[in-house]
């Protein structure tokens, strides 16, 4: 009986409503793999309590607890460790492989330890991991490496990211507490074949082989999981030659930046001898700036022009603006007020971006401790969005989560609102639906939203009905807690990016004077390549009976 009491207080720790184990997309956010570790804490306390009573499945318990804590899980949960996107990866890893062989091994007993294990398998109600978060984590840490350039040795053979963002920032992170396996650069080198960033594919590909060989004559315990994929060395082999072949024919066909990505130069020795592959660095040719072209950029009948945006938005997320010195010259900052009284007193800090479309950074527009206490709030709270992204979907271009709160449900948010306000003189409450509720995010490993719209489609019937929401006319995101480098917001039309700043937000109108939607407004949220980032976005509501709310000045 001492053994089913036990056993009850492992499980008591886990009990929720929530889904059944896995299909909950724990990669998107670090918000949520942060609460999986402190359930994985209770979990593992309580683990330690059983063993001493139940030697049938103390093996299994203990190699599962030897990996939490190779993967240094007992600890304090914290930001900072989940913030090295390779440590994110490893905790998945662990949860997703390690519950797998417990419910395995464990379960297999039957009679009087049934109801025991009944209790254990109540841990599925947990928001867990599976292996289509490993999937999705690895995709994450191979965008990241294609993206950014990461330095191929630091990120496999130590752990370590490493870049240089064109911004100035020299990202650099610690050592992951654990290295990569052959089996772990063999499911990234496969995500890049898989989402053409084939530079990331030949890399990783490249160092798996001694890799593999070094793991089977060592005996480590990652090369049985290898194995246990069914995965050999012939066949390790010839997906190496498959990939490099892929790689360079991509090359000569079609660039190093059209579509898929790839090294600048072929990986065959006789190909870099080409004369075509001794010009100088790549440069930008044309960029999209216009309306027409920014507004059908994702038809399928013009792929050319979806693989441009795609580049400006990637050159853009690394800190390279196609913007020319006279595009910039009339941007400024200024402290303002916009007649606001209150503001008067405390004038705020504005930055102009672009005037046309306007978009502007409100500097210091949260306190810390104010952005802190709405992440805490935010936290148990986030789950999919609606639509395209629900459970289970294919790996797509929104690796966040997100919670839908109004100005009621936090004090700091209702302040949020009214700043905005004063800045901007538009209605902005979402408790009296002046608009959106805030749709506040937590972007997970690698974590990015693909370019994207915040307005709706252009409805003149809509526009002159009194009683329409007619649109979004404009966005405020505040940013809640920036990322150590990477996380940049960017509007691949314009050139401008936007670097994450604790507290300040981005303001942009999505509407032209005339109510109709401007596409150039299209933006995206750039990779986070160390760190967290969370959001609060809000977009007002453009009524037909507050068209005339706010004055026009007339020249």
């Amino acid at each position: 009986m001492q053994v089913f009491g036990v056993i009850f207080i492992v499980l008591s720790v886990c009990r929720s409503n929530l889904a059944t184990y896995g299909g909950h997309d724990l990669f998107t956010s670090l918000g949520q793999l942060n609460e999986l570790w402190k359930n994985e804490v209770l979990v593992i306390k309580n683990m330690k309590k059983a063993i001493q009573n139940m030697d049938e499945i103390k093996a299994s318990l203990v190699k599962y607890i030897k990996s939490h804590e190779d993967a240094q899980l007992n600890q304090e949960p914290n930001f900072d460790y989940l913030g090295q996107p390779i440590n994110g990866y490893l905790m998945i890893r662990h949860v997703a492989l390690g519950w797998q062989e417990v419910r395995e091994q464990v379960f297999k007993v039957e009679n009087e330890t049934r109801q025991i294990f009944d209790e254990l398998k109540d841990r599925e109600k947990e928001k867990l991991p599976d292996e289509h978060d490993i999937h999705g984590a690895a995709y994450g840490l191979a965008r990241l490496h294609s993206l950014y350039s990461l330095n191929s040795t630091q990120m496999i053979e130590n752990g370590v990211i490493e870049a240089k963002i064109k911004n100035g920032i020299h990202a650099l992170s610690e050592p992951s507490v654990m290295k990569l396996t052959a089996w772990d650069l063999d499911l990234i080198a496969r995500q890049g074949k898989t989402q053409g960033l084939y530079n990331t594919m030949v890399d990783f590909y490249g160092v798996l082989v001694d890799k593999f060989r070094g793991e089977e004559l060592s005996k480590e315990k990652p090369f049985e999981t290898f194995m246990a994929s069914k995965r050999n060395l012939t066949d390790i082999q010839q997906d190496i030659r498959h990939a490099k072949i892929l790689h360079d024919e991509t090359l000569i066909r079609r660039g190093s930046r059209s579509g898929a990505r790839t090294h600048d130069l072929p990986l065959d020795p006789k190909l870099r001898k080409k004369k075509k592959f001794k010009k100088k660095t790549f440069e930008l040719k044309d960029p999209i700036t216009d309306e027409e072209r920014a507004e059908n950029h994702r038809q399928l009948e013009m792929p050319e022009v979806k693989q441009k945006a795609d580049l400006q938005k990637e050159l853009l997320c690394t800190g390279v603006t196609f913007r020319t010195a006279n595009d910039t010259k009339d941007l400024f900052c200024t402290y303002a007020h916009n007649n606001s009284p209150w503001l008067r007193l405390g004038p705020m800090k504005v930055e102009i971006q672009s005037k046309e479309p306007y978009i502007a950074v409100l500097r210091e527009l949260m306190y810390p401790h104010e952005c802190d206490n709405i992440t805490r709030f935010l936290g148990p709270h986030l789950d999919f969005p609606p639509g395209r992204m629900n459970p289970r979907h294919m790996i797509n271009d929104w690796t966040m989560k997100n919670a839908w709160p109004n100005e009621a449900h936090n004090i700091h948010l209702e302040k949020m609102t009214r700043r905005v306000e004063h800045i901007s003189g538009l209605h902005a409450s979402s408790f009296k639906e002046e608009s959106d509720a805030f749709m506040c995010g937590n972007y997970g490993i690698g974590g990015h939203y693909g370019t994207h719209p915040d307005f709706s489609k252009w409805n003149p019937n809509a526009f002159m009905d009194a009683k329409s929401r007619v649109n979004r006319i404009s966005t405020v995101m505040t940013v809640l807690d920036a990322p150590i480098a990477g996380g940049a917001t960017v509007w691949p039309f314009l050139g401008v990016s936007i670097f994450p700043e604790k507290g300040s937000a981005a303001f942009w109108f999505n509407l032209k004077s005339d109510g109709r939607p401007d596409y150039l407004t299209l933006h995206a949220a750039c990779p986070v390549l160390l760190g967290q980032k969370w959001i609060a976005p809000f977009r007002f509501i453009y009524k037909y009976e507050k068209l005339h709310s706010t004055s026009c000045n007339v020249a």
